[in-house]
C-alpha cells in the first residue's frame, strides 16, 4: 500500500512535466498569438491623416505647421539651378535721372550759340531752329533712354526692366524707349531744315549732348 502511494505520489509531482512534454508546441503557439495580441494593443496605433485633397487641385484646408524645424537638403547641382532660374526671373532695375534732360539742355543750347555764330549762319533763324532743337530734345527725354546692359540681353535684342521713378517701380521694355543711337536716329528723320548746314550743325552737337537718363541701378537689383 505504500508503495503504491509513492508511486502515486510521483506521477502526481511530475504530472506538469508530461503535460509540458506532451503539449509543448501548442503552449508555444498560444504563447505567440498572446505576445502578438498585447504587442499590438499598448503599441501606438498609426496616425491618420484628417484632410482631404485632390492631386492637381488647391489645398482646402488651414495651413499645416510643423512642430519642429528640419532641413531640406538638395544637391549642388540642384542649388546651382535653383539660383540661375531665381536670377534669371529676378528684372533688371533702372532709375530715372529726371535731372539729367536740364543739365543736357543748359550745355546743348550754349554750345549751340557758339557754333551757330562761329558758322555765319544768319542769326534771325537761330532761336526758331534753337527752339525746335530742344523741343526735339524734351520729346526724347521725356519717352526715355535707356543704358542697355549687354549681360541682360541675354541674346536678345530687348528685354523687360523695371523703372523706378519717386520710389514707383512700374515694368517696361527696353523696345519702349529711346537708347542713344535710336534717339539719335530720330532726331535725323524729324529735325528738318531748308539747310543742310544747320541740319548738320544740330545733330553733330545733339549726338554729342544726348546721355541715357535711364540707367542700371545693379545694388537694387541684386
Amino acid at each position: 500500500m505504500n508503495q503504491s502511494n509513492i508511486i502515486l505520489a510521483k506521477i502526481k509531482k511530475n504530472s506538469h512535466r508530461v503535460l509540458y512534454r506532451k503539449y509543448s508546441s501548442n503552449i508555444k503557439y498560444v504563447m505567440m498569438v498572446l505576445s502578438v495580441f498585447i504587442i499590438t494593443a499598448f503599441l501606438p496605433k498609426q496616425p491618420r491623416f484628417r484632410y482631404e485633397f485632390e492631386k492637381g487641385e488647391i489645398w482646402k484646408n488651414k495651413d499645416l505647421v510643423s512642430p519642429f524645424s528640419f532641413a531640406i537638403l538638395k544637391t549642388s547641382t540642384q542649388i546651382d539651378l535653383d539660383r540661375k532660374e531665381a536670377l534669371d526671373n529676378i528684372l533688371p532695375i533702372y532709375t530715372l535721372n529726371t535731372d539729367l534732360l536740364r543739365e543736357v539742355e543748359e550745355a546743348y543750347s550754349g554750345e549751340f550759340d557758339v557754333k551757330w555764330h562761329a558758322s555765319g549762319l544768319a542769326d534771325n533763324e537761330k532761336e526758331a531752329y534753337k527752339t525746335a532743337s530742344v523741343n526735339l530734345l524734351h520729346t526724347v527725354y521725356t519717352k526715355g533712354i535707356i543704358a542697355l546692359n549687354v549681360k541682360q540681353l541675354k541674346g536678345n535684342k530687348n528685354y523687360d526692366f523695371s523703372l523706378v521713378q519717386n520710389n514707383v517701380s512700374k515694368i517696361m521694355n527696353s523696345a519702349d524707349v529711346f537708347t542713344v543711337q535710336s534717339a539719335l536716329e530720330y532726331y535725323k528723320n524729324t529735325f528738318t531744315s531748308v539747310s543742310l548746314k544747320v541740319k548738320d550743325l544740330v545733330l553733330t552737337l545733339i549726338e554729342d549732348h544726348l546721355r541715357a537718363n535711364i540707367v542700371f541701378d545693379e545694388k537694387m537689383t541684386l
